[in-house]
């Protein structure tokens, strides 16, 4: 942060910083060290996941899904509910990690305190007990709680701006092109975790 313009560093005081921390007022000056680094890694956190949020939606869903591609191009004001459902039914990150800080009983199997999991949020989000009708492509679902960016203290702190980005790239992509169709079949990446796509041939009609 030792490199970034003055100005920027200074945009919260430090009761602000306290505040938005939630730390006391005497000890808000080590947030300083903290504040700038959270709103960079929204950029960062956001681009690393543009392309597989982009591509793996376009293709996997709204390609696959000419109905619900012409629907979001006859309605765009579908646009922020198309997204979370596009971020549901092809969640970008499959796969995250948390380490457990209570016992927990899954299936009757205990497992411990301390260990480390792996959970499968492409699986939580096709979940038939949230959702109803979970493998169907529908733009227009709510209530949409899905888990593409997780939830509570570790949800992406990027959350905000891929939303944004989506937003803006698919809105403009239709607008621009509403008759984009599939030209032949897409190669995906091979990393399980990101859900992703290496080539996409389209035409833009």
């Amino acid at each position: 942060a030792g490199t970034l313009p003055m100005a920027r560093r200074q945009l919260l005081t430090e009761e602000e910083r306290a505040s938005v921390f939630g730390v006391p007022t005497e000890r808000a000056a080590l947030a300083r060290h903290y504040t700038l680094a959270p709103g960079d890694l929204d950029f960062l956190a956001a681009r690393r996941g543009a392309a597989n949020r982009l591509g793996a939606a376009t293709w996997m869903a709204l390609l696959r899904h000419p109905g619900e591609l012409q629907r979001l191009v006859a309605d765009p004001a579908l646009i922020n509910t198309a997204v979370e459902e596009l971020l549901r039914y092809e969640s970008p990150l499959q796969l995250n990690n948390r380490r457990l800080t209570a016992e927990l009983e899954i299936g009757g199997q205990g497992i411990p305190v301390g260990t480390f999991v792996t959970l499968c949020i492409g699986a939580a989000n096709r979940d038939p007990a949230v959702f109803a009708d979970p493998d169907r492509l529908d733009l227009a679902r709510k209530p949409n709680n899905h888990l593409a960016f997780g939830q509570g203290a570790h949800a992406c702190s990027g959350m905000n701006v891929a939303r944004l980005e989506a937003r803006i790239a698919v809105g403009r992509l239709l607008a621009r092109y509403p008759h984009v169709t599939a030209a032949g079949d897409a190669e995906r990446d091979r990393r399980v975790r990101f859900r992703g796509l290496r080539h996409l041939p389209v035409d833009l009609g």
